[in-house]
């Protein structure tokens, strides 16, 4: 098959040498094979890597047991949607995903008999018109339960009112609070305006409530973000997945952070509107996370920081007695 794949090559590359008037040499005949052979090569990993995708997403919204797993992942595992995907498809329980050069790094060996998490690192390679595209390749990563030796950061304690005002901190938008008389009934505990650009939550939420009913309204607002008109109803689903994760994330317990039931016609959808969903979802607890683990990160030096002056306040009052 190779042999005929080179002769249909080498005739096609005679005649188009003769009809541009090039002198057909071994060199460019070289050339040619080798960028067939990229041409090949990405088109075949475009092919696989869309067909998983397609096959995977599809799989997420099947249930809400599936969709449940794939959040699980998602609030775990800091990788592109795509390797989410992989990782959900391959060993949904991961929740610290490495190469293996890099735990060797941290002096971690990986146990015999390992099963690796395949995962798609992007490389450039040059197509048939000399023009440089992006291919994909498989690459073996390892979860931390199939190593030996790894010692753990020790897990770092937040409190939900942190957390709260984690999440606020960075708010798109302002965020008022009125009391329940005032509260509009249609609403629950909190929520987006879009006509206003504000969000509203009503005072005197039990605290089980707050974290995953404001978070809600939040993510609401960065959907809206560049829309000239939100209905906040078409995103809840989406809305409601985020919550999930970042209670999750943050082992946050609460019946008002379950997920949701996949709707029928997201069931039914086509890739399309599976690929524009799990988008929104993971593109929006990325950037929400990442604000709430600056200001958590942050607050935490300062907490250290206000007990060593304390320690130290200490010691000397000590040492002048």
């Amino acid at each position: 098959m190779k042999q005929k794949d080179n002769m249909r090559l080498y005739r096609e590359f005679v005649e188009e040498c003769k009809a541009i008037g090039v002198n057909p040499t071994k060199d460019l005949l070289e050339n040619r094979i080798y960028h067939e052979s990229q041409r090949k090569e990405y088109d075949e990993a475009i092919s696989t890597y869309v067909l998983e995708y397609q096959k995977n997403a599809k799989k997420v919204f099947s249930s809400r047991k599936e969709l449940s797993t794939f959040l699980d992942v998602v609030s775990k595992i800091p990788f592109s949607m795509s390797n989410l995907l992989l990782v959900y498809s391959q060993m949904p329980d991961a929740s610290d995903i490495r190469s293996y050069d890099n735990w060797k790094k941290c002096y971690a060996d990986i146990k015999e008999g390992a099963k690796a998490i395949y995962v798609s690192e992007p490389k450039k390679i040059i197509d048939q018109n000399g023009t440089r595209v992006v291919s994909y390749d498989k690459k073996a990563k390892f979860d931390v339960k199939d190593t030996i030796g790894f010692i753990p950061a020790p897990k770092i304690e937040t409190d939900i009112e942190t957390l709260i005002r984690g999440l606020i901190h960075d708010c798109p938008v302002k965020l008022e609070t009125v009391s329940s008389e005032r509260f509009s009934k249609k609403k629950d505990g909190a929520y987006y305006s879009a006509a206003e650009r504000i969000i509203v939550a009503k005072t005197g939420m039990d605290q089980d409530e707050i974290f995953p009913k404001v978070a809600k309204a939040i993510v609401h607002s960065y959907i809206a973000s560049g829309k000239k008109e939100y209905d906040d109803r078409i995103y809840d689903f989406e809305a409601q997945c985020v919550v999930s994760c970042l209670s999750k994330a943050y082992d946050v317990r609460s019946e008002y952070s379950e997920t949701p039931e996949v709707p029928d016609s997201l069931k039914n959808a086509d890739f399309k509107e599976h690929k524009r969903v799990l988008s929104t979802i993971v593109e929006n607890f990325k950037r929400i996370r990442r604000n709430m683990d600056k200001f958590i990160g942050e607050e935490l030096t300062k907490k250290h920081i206000q007990e060593r002056l304390e320690e130290m306040t200490k010691s000397k009052s000590e040492v002048e007695r």
